[in-house]
């Protein structure tokens, strides 16, 4: 989503000071690619955020589904690439959405007989990020969170989040938690800032929207567990 005055489109932690995005030997990177584009801010007509949605990427080129844990372990940390909002675009996401970027960690289940809903199965506190606006950092979770072989880990945001590549191929797909059919769109903005993020333990809605030629730009850190646990 952007600003208004221009348009929109989208949907206890520890700064790792020098951390690379690889993973180390022993961890798995979720979402990693070998390009990971930049977010479109500060250019005017690229300048889009994820805003009051909880939201996951669900394919990358030919790899489907790129945050879902392939095996059982602990998300400890997660990489974040930000975009660098002039401080007039930031003031007209913080009057129009509620305030700072903030954003949390997400793991989601599916749930039985309702294949289009995700259940919240753990999520970190809340952080702030506008400080590292325009840059790459890996952040460690002071708890990890426990993530099951299957679940998705999703990035969940209550307010705007500038993590938005766009202008991509068709085979990049991202979906949010919004109400299937009201996606939202440059005709209809409406569904931009209707709150929908995720934020209670156990809590459940549809992921009934899916975004294309866009790429949500953060990587998520997870260990497995050892064998025989």
């Amino acid at each position: 989503m952007r600003p208004r005055a221009t348009l929109a489109l989208a949907g206890l932690l520890l700064l790792v000071p020098g951390a690379s995005a690889a993973a180390d030997a022993g961890t798995i990177e979720l979402g990693a690619t070998l390009d990971t584009p930049r977010p479109g801010c500060p250019a005017v007509s690229t300048c889009l955020a994820v805003t009051r949605t909880t939201a996951y990427q669900s394919r990358v080129g030919a790899a489907a589904e790129p945050l879902t844990a392939p095996v059982t372990g602990r998300v400890v940390a997660f990489t974040l690439s930000l975009g660098a909002p002039t401080r007039q675009q930031i003031s007209q996401f913080e009057r129009q959405f509620g305030g700072a970027a903030k954003a949390r960690v997400t793991v989601l289940d599916t749930t039985k007989r309702r294949p289009l809903t995700r259940r919240v199965a753990a999520q970190s506190g809340v952080f702030r990020l506008t400080p590292f606006f325009g840059t790459t950092n890996t952040f460690a979770l002071v708890t990890s969170l426990r993530v099951r072989q299957g679940q998705t880990v999703a990035m969940t945001v209550p307010t705007y989040m500038p993590m938005l590549a766009t202008g991509l191929s068709g085979s990049n797909r991202w979906r949010a938690s919004r109400r299937p059919g009201h996606c939202g769109s440059a005709a209809d903005p409406n569904p931009f800032f209707e709150q929908t993020a995720l934020q209670v333990l156990g809590g459940a809605r549809k992921i009934g929207c899916t975004y294309t030629q866009a790429r949500l730009t953060y990587t998520v850190t997870m260990v497995p567990d050892a064998r025989g646990r």
